[in-house]
């Protein structure tokens, strides 16, 4: 069966976690995805030593790679040459780092006036944060999302790079939308996508309780150690040392372990 973006050519010349993570999603999808970087890597790639991390795997998986020094001009040409037979681009450079480069949108934009010009960032290319660099953690805190999952009795920052990936999920989301309208319009578009907008987003359920209800998530943490919302809470030490978790109201997941010995 014919993959659902077969035929989508994604150049991304992104590090880290968000815009390789835009970029593999496309790439799960079938997109041929071709990966920029500087003669020295992806600084992932070295992440706790070595050259293919498995932090790196995780979100680099089906694409292609080129390495390409753009203070070179020959390589600033095979970028454009590739830009032009590409349907989508993706950095997550600062805000005005990729035109400095040559790879701004109006500059690709000459090249190619098909592009999905796709371009991450940590607050947006405007406004008093624009200049400023992101990581997960601040935009989980900015966003007001650590609020949500962290009690502010005894905060620890705890799991993954979730602003990072969740950032990535959205722009590749947005992506998929303006191959949507450049099918009908024929013509390309600059996508904006910041990690501090994606957090808001995805914490929408606070948001509109606060708005709706006056209800912040300290009121909730000040009630109960267990939050009033609608996601699962609580838990229990159930059989064979299997946590059982509650959720809200009067559904139940139950866990059980199953003795294979004893049932045959």
């Amino acid at each position: 069966m014919q993959a659902t973006l077969d035929g989508i050519r994604v150049v991304e010349q992104g590090t880290f976690i968000t815009g390789p993570c835009a970029g593999m999603m496309l790439a799960d999808l079938g997109a041929d995805v071709i990966k920029v970087e500087s003669p020295d890597g992806d600084p992932y790639r070295a992440y706790q030593g070595g050259q293919y991390s498995p932090h790196f795997q995780a979100y680099n998986r089906n694409k292609r790679s080129i390495a390409l020094d753009m203070k070179r001009q020959d390589d600033c040409e095979v970028l454009r040459s590739l830009v032009r037979e590409a349907d989508v681009y993706i950095q997550n450079f600062r805000p005005g780092t990729a035109a400095r480069l040559g790879a701004g949108f109006e500059q690709l934009l000459e090249l190619n006036p098909r592009l999905v010009y796709c371009s991450i960032s940590g607050f947006g290319s405007t406004g008093p944060y624009a200049g400023h660099p992101s990581y997960d953690s601040v935009a989980q805190a900015l966003s007001g999302f650590l609020s949500v999952v962290v009690d502010y009795r005894r905060p620890q920052f705890l799991g993954p790079a979730l602003a990072d990936a969740i950032t990535g999920l959205y722009a590749s989301q947005g992506i998929l939308g303006a191959l949507v309208q450049r099918g009908r319009t024929g013509r390309g578009c600059h996508l904006e996508v910041s990690m501090l907008e994606a957090m808001a987003h995805f914490a929408v359920e606070p948001f509109a309780a606060f708005f709706a209800l006056g209800q912040t998530p300290r009121d909730w943490w000040r009630r109960s150690k267990r939050r009033n919302s609608h996601v699962m809470r609580g838990s229990i030490r159930a059989y064979g040392g299997l946590p059982s978790t509650r959720a809200s109201g009067r559904s139940w997941i139950r866990a059980s372990l199953v003795n294979r010995s004893r049932t045959g």
